[in-house]
Protein backbone atom coordinates (compact mmCIF):
# COMPACT_ATOMS: atom_id res chain seq x y z
CA UNK A 1 0.00 0.00 0.00
CA UNK A 2 1.67 3.52 -0.74
CA UNK A 3 2.28 5.77 2.00
CA UNK A 4 -0.26 7.75 3.55
CA UNK A 5 -2.72 4.48 3.38
CA UNK A 6 -4.17 5.17 -0.25
CA UNK A 7 -5.20 2.16 -2.49
CA UNK A 8 -3.32 2.81 -5.60
CA UNK A 9 -6.49 3.59 -8.39
CA UNK A 10 -7.53 1.31 -11.29
CA UNK A 11 -5.58 2.91 -14.02
CA UNK A 12 -2.28 3.44 -12.12
CA UNK A 13 -2.47 -0.47 -11.54
CA UNK A 14 -2.66 -0.43 -15.56
CA UNK A 15 0.38 1.75 -16.42
CA UNK A 16 2.10 -0.59 -13.79
CA UNK A 17 0.97 -3.91 -15.84
CA UNK A 18 1.85 -2.31 -18.79
CA UNK A 19 5.31 -1.07 -17.67
CA UNK A 20 6.51 -4.48 -16.83
CA UNK A 21 4.98 -6.07 -19.92
CA UNK A 22 7.35 -3.94 -22.04
CA UNK A 23 10.38 -4.43 -19.92
CA UNK A 24 9.50 -7.99 -20.14
CA UNK A 25 9.76 -7.73 -24.12
CA UNK A 26 12.94 -5.70 -24.32
CA UNK A 27 16.55 -7.79 -24.52
CA UNK A 28 18.15 -8.35 -21.25
CA UNK A 29 18.91 -5.92 -18.78
CA UNK A 30 23.05 -5.72 -18.55
CA UNK A 31 24.60 -4.59 -15.60
CA UNK A 32 28.51 -3.48 -14.23
CA UNK A 33 30.80 -5.77 -11.99
CA UNK A 34 29.68 -3.79 -9.15
CA UNK A 35 25.80 -4.39 -9.76
CA UNK A 36 25.07 -1.07 -11.45
CA UNK A 37 22.63 -1.02 -14.81
CA UNK A 38 24.43 0.36 -17.45
CA UNK A 39 22.43 3.30 -19.31
CA UNK A 40 23.17 6.03 -21.36
CA UNK A 41 21.70 9.29 -22.02
CA UNK A 42 21.82 11.86 -24.93
CA UNK A 43 22.02 15.41 -24.42
CA UNK A 44 21.24 16.73 -27.76
CA UNK A 45 21.60 20.24 -28.39
CA UNK A 46 22.08 22.63 -31.34
CA UNK A 47 21.87 26.78 -31.98
CA UNK A 48 19.06 28.02 -32.69
CA UNK A 49 18.00 30.39 -35.93
CA UNK A 50 18.44 32.72 -33.29
CA UNK A 51 22.22 31.67 -32.10
CA UNK A 52 20.92 30.48 -28.66
CA UNK A 53 21.52 26.86 -27.78
CA UNK A 54 18.58 24.91 -28.06
CA UNK A 55 18.44 21.60 -26.12
CA UNK A 56 15.71 18.33 -26.71
CA UNK A 57 13.93 17.26 -23.61
CA UNK A 58 11.56 14.10 -24.29
CA UNK A 59 8.47 13.28 -21.52
CA UNK A 60 9.10 10.97 -19.25
CA UNK A 61 7.46 7.30 -19.92
CA UNK A 62 6.06 6.89 -16.38
CA UNK A 63 5.28 10.47 -15.90
CA UNK A 64 4.29 12.72 -18.80
CA UNK A 65 4.37 15.67 -16.58
CA UNK A 66 8.64 15.26 -15.83
CA UNK A 67 10.97 16.29 -18.85
CA UNK A 68 14.03 14.31 -19.86
CA UNK A 69 17.49 13.94 -21.75
CA UNK A 70 16.56 10.65 -24.03
CA UNK A 71 18.25 7.96 -22.81
CA UNK A 72 17.49 3.68 -21.17
CA UNK A 73 19.28 1.03 -20.89
CA UNK A 74 22.38 -0.47 -22.70
CA UNK A 75 21.60 -3.44 -25.00
CA UNK A 76 23.70 -7.00 -24.41
CA UNK A 77 26.77 -6.06 -26.86
CA UNK A 78 26.15 -2.64 -27.06
CA UNK A 79 28.59 0.61 -26.12
CA UNK A 80 27.56 3.49 -24.41
CA UNK A 81 27.65 5.62 -27.45
CA UNK A 82 25.77 3.33 -29.59
CA UNK A 83 23.05 3.10 -27.02
CA UNK A 84 22.93 6.82 -26.87
CA UNK A 85 22.35 7.40 -29.93
CA UNK A 86 19.89 4.57 -30.07
CA UNK A 87 17.86 5.55 -27.49
CA UNK A 88 17.65 9.36 -29.29
CA UNK A 89 16.66 8.31 -32.40
CA UNK A 90 14.08 5.79 -30.63
CA UNK A 91 12.49 8.33 -28.36
CA UNK A 92 13.38 11.39 -30.68
CA UNK A 93 13.18 10.37 -33.93
CA UNK A 94 16.16 12.32 -34.13
CA UNK A 95 19.69 11.53 -35.88
CA UNK A 96 22.70 12.70 -34.46
CA UNK A 97 26.80 12.01 -33.79
CA UNK A 98 28.23 12.20 -30.86
CA UNK A 99 30.36 15.24 -30.22
CA UNK A 100 32.09 14.73 -26.88
CA UNK A 101 31.55 12.57 -24.06
CA UNK A 102 29.67 14.36 -20.79
CA UNK A 103 30.32 12.16 -17.88
CA UNK A 104 29.57 9.10 -16.21
CA UNK A 105 27.24 9.33 -12.94
CA UNK A 106 26.80 6.09 -10.44
CA UNK A 107 23.74 7.44 -8.16
CA UNK A 108 24.54 5.54 -4.47
CA UNK A 109 20.87 5.04 -4.00
CA UNK A 110 19.27 4.27 -7.22
CA UNK A 111 21.72 1.14 -8.56
CA UNK A 112 22.19 2.18 -12.34
CA UNK A 113 24.40 3.95 -13.83
CA UNK A 114 23.94 6.61 -16.63
CA UNK A 115 27.18 7.52 -19.16
CA UNK A 116 25.66 10.88 -20.87
CA UNK A 117 27.26 11.65 -24.10
CA UNK A 118 26.78 15.09 -26.22
CA UNK A 119 24.83 14.38 -29.48
CA UNK A 120 25.08 17.24 -32.01
CA UNK A 121 21.70 17.48 -33.35
CA UNK A 122 21.95 20.25 -35.93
Amino acid sequence: MPLGGEQPSIANEEKTKKRQLYKAKNQKRVYDEAGYRLRAAGLCVRAGSDGAIEVLLVTGSANHDHWIVPGGGLEDGENASGAALREVEEEAGIRGRIEQFVGEFKPSTSGKTDVLDEVATG
